[in-house]
């Protein structure tokens, strides 16, 4: 009788609740439950009484129609920079994302701080861009992007709509030769000039770098990452990223290529 209840298997448990809950269970049954398994039958009625609850409360259909779930979330310094980086994608300002993520997480970062994390996933950023090396050849489309005033030197794949270059420069290009030299300058062969690939490139990275005062090399590089790691959402090429389609390997979540934890660690 002196045995203790955790030494009673979770399967036992199971069988003693089946029992004790029976509408025809046999007289004397309970006492023959609390001498095999040595213990009060005290015990056994608790057993029985739980088994009961947890029945209940799984078996309870409730309300019709889908629920929505609560779901907890851990707030630590990779959702926040997560978040931080999704907002700055989509255009929002610093002074703005400190605002949405204490909305949304109960947490207002400092400006400096989204500044920092931002400059440290540009420099990793601009290190993983530039060691790429696609697989898949294409043809290419070039143009000047400007923001801010100041144009930028974009390469574009026709195909895969991979960025393969897009880098500032302080004073415009003046004819088509110069161009294609620094086109060339950045290791690729221009094989065509599209003003639609610039069209379809510049409405994605406008939102990008709205909420800048100012842009440098490594905000585009920020861009470059997040636009060839990004699965497309529709077309012919949904469900694939940019850099997938030029043959690159990328994780399940390549927003860890930038030192952040994969999301379901999160």
């Amino acid at each position: 009788m002196g045995a203790r209840r955790e030494d009673i298997t979770c399967e036992q448990r199971m069988q003693i609740a089946v029992e004790v809950l029976k509408s025809n269970r046999e007289h004397g049954r309970v006492v023959e439950l609390a001498r095999s398994h040595k213990v009060w039958r005290k015990t056994i009625y608790e057993i029985g009484a739980k088994g009961k609850e947890l029945l209940f409360e799984g078996l309870n259909p409730g309300q019709h129609g889908p629920q929505v779930g609560e779901k907890l979330i851990a707030v630590n310094r990779d959702r926040r920079v997560r978040a931080s980086v999704v907002l700055t994608e989509v255009g929002v300002s610093q002074r703005e994302i400190s605002f949405c993520l204490g909305e949304r997480l109960d947490t207002s970062p400092s400006v400096g701080w989204i500044n920092g994390e931002r400059d440290r996933l540009e420099r990793a950023a601009a290190v993983i861009t530039r060691a790429w090396q696609p697989e898949i050849g294409e043809s290419l489309a070039g143009d000047e992007i400007y923001a801010h005033g100041q144009p930028d030197l974009l390469v574009v794949g026709n195909e895969s709509l991979d960025i393969y270059g897009l880098s500032r420069h302080t004073g415009q290009l003046q004819d088509v030769k110069a161009r294609i030299s620094q086109l060339q300058a950045l290791g690729q062969q221009l094989q065509s000039w599209s003003g639609r690939i610039y069209q379809c490139i510049n409405s994605l990275l406008r939102p990008f770098l709205a909420g800048r005062k100012q842009t440098d090399q490594g905000c585009l590089e920020l861009f470059r990452f997040l636009h060839n790691v990004r699965p497309f959402q529709r077309g012919k090429r949904a469900g694939f990223s940019p850099a997938q389609l030029v043959g690159l390997d990328l994780p399940d979540d390549p927003l860890s290529l930038l030192g952040l934890k994969p999301k379901v660690l999160l």
